[in-house]
């Protein structure tokens, strides 16, 4: 438009583009560098806390670049090029040639820029893909699929460095030990090809330590993203001080010491979540949610517990809860002990101590004061990992890596 009128040159070439091409034309006048980007997914959107901080990012960038992703399942915002015939793949070996070919297809279809693998079933064809068309790989490591079948490092008992066929024998049952062998191994026989990747992504250091112990190196650690749309305290009624432990009630979340521990006279504890051990937890005086939306349970709380026995790779709830200027008290292990301050924003503590944790949780209960010193500190802590923060330092990556 020039003053009143029209320019004609941009109005006869606007009419002639479909819609999606002039949002390309119009962003591509915007920005130094407009990027097409494939993201590589197993599950789609609904199935864990993985796919929720991808769609987070997905939809951050979606604003600045061209977004794709590839998956077995849809992903409601973002473009989804489905890939539903590798359910039907009877092996691993299998299942890589079809999403390699899948994904070189897509990356010369849609002439991709730079493609970015987040688990364990699409890593390495994302990276054989990407040296066979000559584009950057980046990989997202999200659990602990690259050291251990069942990708969390824990037996049942304790905390595993890196699996091995004697590990497999304390905590794989009869059924599964040779499906879980060949897992294992088959892994083990592609350290090479995930340390190829132009960049490695952890989501905490103790996921950065166990890539350096199967040689995966140089890796970064970028924490996941939550969406900061509230950032203010629950205002507390008056009754009794509220404790909340949310997630999956099973015995490596630990929520079986809280039981042990918990004053149901002095405090509600409110339990949020579903698994093998929910009729048991209901045998105590508990207030019990089920599953419901997290933002339901926060809004309620004073203070949240998170006493996990494994090595958490990150902390969801963590970061969750700080951003309700909740203060936390969790474990000392895995990426727990990369959020939580203690003595700032909450507590650290041994997840077999039952005497540390009463002593912690009771000197939250009895002074408000420092629940609310603690949950102001939390709400400063937890901006850096807001999305935008997050897509920033990722899109850096990006760029780096296209140059």
């Amino acid at each position: 438009r020039e003053g009143n009128k029209i320019n004609p040159f941009w109005a006869t070439l606007i009419f002639f583009l479909r819609v999606d091409d002039c949002i390309i034309l119009i962003k591509g006048l915007y920005l130094n560098y407009l990027m097409n980007i494939l993201y590589v997914s197993y599950s789609g959107l609904g199935k864990g806390g993985a796919e929720v901080s991808l769609d987070l990012l997905m939809c951050e960038l979606s604003k600045k670049h061209n977004v794709y992703v590839a998956s077995s399942q849809d992903f409601p915002v973002i473009r989804t090029l489905l890939y539903k015939g590798f359910r039907l793949l009877p092996n691993y070996y299998i299942q890589n040639k079809y999403l390699e070919k899948f994904l070189v297809k897509q990356i010369k279809k849609y002439k991709i820029d730079i493609i970015h693998s987040n688990d364990r079933l699409t890593t390495i064809a994302s990276i054989t893909a990407a040296k066979k068309t000559g584009i950057p790989v980046v990989s997202h490591y999200r659990d602990y699929w690259f050291v251990c079948p069942k990708s969390s490092s824990y037996n049942g008992k304790k905390n595993v460095k890196v699996c091995s066929t004697k590990c497999l024998f304390t905590c794989s049952n009869y059924k599964r030990f040779l499906w879980d062998l060949y897992k294992l191994n088959y892994v083990q026989s592609h350290w090479k090809t995930l340390n190829q990747a132009d960049v490695k992504i952890a989501i905490s250091s103790t996921i950065k330590n166990k890539l350096e112990l199967c040689k995966i190196s140089n890796s970064v650690i970028v924490p996941n993203p939550v969406k900061l749309d509230h950032l203010e305290r629950r205002k507390g009624n008056g009754d009794k001080v509220k404790v909340l432990f949310l997630g999956k009630l099973h015995k490596n979340k630990g929520i079986q010491n809280m039981l042990d521990i918990i004053d149901f006279d002095k405090v509600d504890f409110l339990v949020a979540g579903y698994g093998p051990l929910e009729e048991f937890v209901k045998q105590y005086p508990v207030k019990f949610l089920g599953w419901v939306d997290p933002k339901v349970a926060y809004v309620q709380a004073d203070i949240v517990v998170v006493p996990s026995l494994w090595e958490e790779p990150f902390g969801r709830v963590v970061v969750e809860a700080m951003s309700f200027g909740i203060p936390v008290i969790a474990s000392n292990l895995g990426g727990l002990k990369d959020i939580v301050i203690d003595g700032k924003t909450g507590y650290l503590v041994d997840p077999e101590d039952k005497i540390k944790w009463k002593e912690k949780i009771l000197c939250l209960v009895d002074n408000p004061e420092l629940r609310e010193k603690m949950g102001n500190e939390a709400l400063k802590e937890v901006k850096k990992y807001d999305i935008k923060v997050i897509a920033n330092i990722i899109e850096e990556v990006y760029l780096k890596c296209v140059e």
